[in-house]
This record gives C-alpha cells, structure tokens and sequence, in this order.
C-alpha cells in the first residue's frame, strides 16, 4: 500500500510561495533603485525620453506579440 505522508524533502506551497514573493519585492526594489538612478543621472531631458522609449518599446511589442 502506496504511503501518504509526505517526505520533508518535498517543497511545500508556502515555501514556494515566500520564495516568489521574496523575488518579486527584490525585482521591484532594483526596479525602483534604476529608475531613482537614471531620474538623477539624466532628469528630464530629451535624452532621459529617448532612453525611456528605447527600453519600453521592445518590452510592449513583446506583450502585443506573447499576448
């Protein structure tokens, strides 16, 4: 007869869930940092739109085409 109990090596749901939590929050924090450091290098020039528009565009036409 097959054994329900789990073995403690299988990862559990909660585990993998503070995982992904804790990845998304360091993502969002570098994110953040980026955007505080090219606001302060560049401010608001028409160079600092060029480089916005040059990093969005490939990340939109991506979601246009995966979608």
């Amino acid at each position: 007869m097959p054994s329900t109990q789990r073995s403690g090596h299988e990862p559990s749901l909660a585990r993998g869930a503070v995982a992904i939590t804790a990845a998304t929050v360091a993502s969002r924090i570098t994110g953040f940092v980026r955007v505080v450091v090219v606001a302060a290098v560049m401010g608001t020039t028409f160079l600092a739109n060029t480089y916005q528009t040059a990093n969005t565009a490939p990340n939109v036409l991506f979601e246009l085409v995966a979608a």
